[in-house]
């Protein structure tokens, strides 16, 4: 059997009287410990561990183990204690100032002698652990007692509290407003800018587009016809009071108008469409001259149909009458029998679906709220099968989606044939679930296209961009279909 041995350490070996340190020991070839030396650290004890003490006079901690056979091997540690009475904490707690106005602030300021930590218990902003010395803002909003203890290491605590004052008057209402810009044309806006403190609220007293009860900050549009004083007056809760005013000085000289009106595209196929686009300065309405008719307002757009090439005119004016005028033409080619692939297919005649007349290129929606169509005027409709699709057309919007029901929906033919813009090229597009499709060349003449079933009067025309947007299948040959 061989000799037990053991060893034995304290950490820290030198306290301060009503502190603790902490005993760890360790032994090899012992089946079992004695502790001696008092203060909680006395009989049996395990062959390897640690315990806290806490001696009040310096004392010697010895371990014995022992092996089976009852040898044994003996360890100490001595602790000393600093036997220097503990002296008491004290803490002071001042604010600066003690006496406030409702929404001022004040600063807390503590100092502590003997202390290891501090609680501030108070609320209001000054709660929870604190160093034993610094400073802290609060913001009461009625009187407050802030109060804060401070202890020792052996449990030891000492009280200040600080009282601060909150004065309830009410604060006289502060209010400014502002125009930008203060100086206008007739016809012209300005928008006013306001912001009121110590105030609950407010109201307009000017007139002009500016008057009755208003938010304590805000701002607003005005469009003033000749120079106009703005006047705000702000509450408190008690009834005092405070104003502001601004003035805007409205120049009367009238500016000759302008008016510039442009068409995207300019030259269509027979049946499609085209936008127009306008913007007036010095402008309060316009009218639509030749082409189209009735008031228009000064910028805007808007997409037509024209059977053939159209002028269209614009008139806008200002207040005392003065006018400018712009125009655009839209070249319409007058639809000429299509080609494809060296052969004529047919010349087109116009029909109508449903029960509503809807001009070529116009996007529908049915009843189910998700399919986009656009329709063309042979009562065919192609699917519009990926948003993507939308970005590569300035015609198609959104905003500009027709919702039709049912029947009128069915009355449209669906297509799923298209020819490059440009081109003799036409394909057939195949969808597949998940918002992909492939395009397949049609390489037949159009007789074989007749006799394969396919009507020319499905064919939608595509920009380069979509065609390359479909990856390329295999070409379909008089043989298949």
């Amino acid at each position: 059997q061989q000799q037990p041995t053991v060893t034995i350490t304290a950490n820290p070996t030198f306290i301060n009287q009503g502190s603790s340190t902490t005993l760890i020991w360790n032994s090899t070839n012992a089946t079992s410990c004695t502790a001696s030396g008092g203060s909680g650290f006395s009989g049996s004890e395990s062959t390897s561990g640690s315990a806290v003490v806490s001696p009040s006079a310096t004392t010697t901690y010895s371990i014995t183990c022992f092996n089976s056979t009852g040898q044994s091997a003996t360890a100490s540690v001595t602790i000393t204690v600093n036997q220097q009475q503990q002296q008491q904490p004290t803490v002071t707690i001042t604010a600066n100032p003690t006496f406030i106005n409702q929404g001022s602030s004040t600063t807390l300021i503590w100092n502590s002698t003997n202390a290891t930590s501090c609680t501030a218990i108070t609320g209001a902003g000054f709660s929870g652990s604190e160093s034993t010395s610094g400073s802290l803002v609060v913001f009461p909003s009625f009187t407050q007692t802030y109060t804060i203890t401070c202890s020792n290491n052996i449990g030891q605590s000492s009280q200040a509290s600080v009282t601060v004052t909150v004065n309830q008057q009410q604060q006289q209402p502060i209010v400014t407003i502002s125009a930008n810009p203060t100086v206008i044309s007739q016809g012209s806006s300005s928008i006013l800018t306001w912001n009121a403190v110590n105030a609950t609220s407010c109201t307009a007293t000017s007139g002009a587009g500016f008057s009755g009860g208003e938010t304590t900050s805000g701002s607003q549009t005005v469009y003033p016809t000749s120079t106009q004083t703005y006047t705000l007056t702000c509450f408190n809760n008690s009834g005092q009071t405070g104003a502001a005013s601004v003035t805007i000085t409205v120049n009367q000289q009238q500016q000759q108008p302008t008016v510039t009106i442009t068409a995207n595209p300019t030259f269509i196929n027979q049946g499609s469409s085209t936008t127009l686009i306008w913007n007036s300065t010095n402008a309060t309405y316009c009218t639509a001259g030749s082409g189209w008719s009735g008031s228009e307002p000064t910028s805007g757009s808007m997409t037509v149909t024209p059977s053939g090439t159209t002028t269209y005119t614009l008139n806008c004016f200002n207040s005392t009458g003065q006018s400018a005028t712009a125009s655009v033409t839209i070249t319409v080619n007058q639809q000429q029998p299509i080609v494809t692939n060296g052969g004529v297919v047919a010349q087109p005649t116009v029909m109508l679906c449903g029960d509503d007349n809807l001009p070529e290129g116009t996007e529908i929606m049915g009843p189910d709220g998700i399919n986009v169509y656009v329709i063309n005027a042979y009562c065919y409709k192609r699917h519009i099968f990926n948003p993507d699709i939308f970005n590569m057309y300035q015609t198609l919007s959104w905003n500009t989606i027709v919702h039709v029901n049912q029947p009128v929906l069915d009355s449209y033919k669906t297509s799923d044939l298209y020819q490059v813009a440009g081109t003799d090229f036409i394909y057939k597009v195949v969808e597949y679930p998940g918002g992909t499709a492939v395009k397949h060349l049609l390489e037949m003449t159009p007789d074989q296209l007749a006799d394969f079933g396919y009507d020319w009067r499905a064919i939608f025309q595509i920009n380069q961009q979509e065609a390359n947007y479909y990856p390329t299948g295999s070409p379909i040959v008089p043989t298949q279909q």
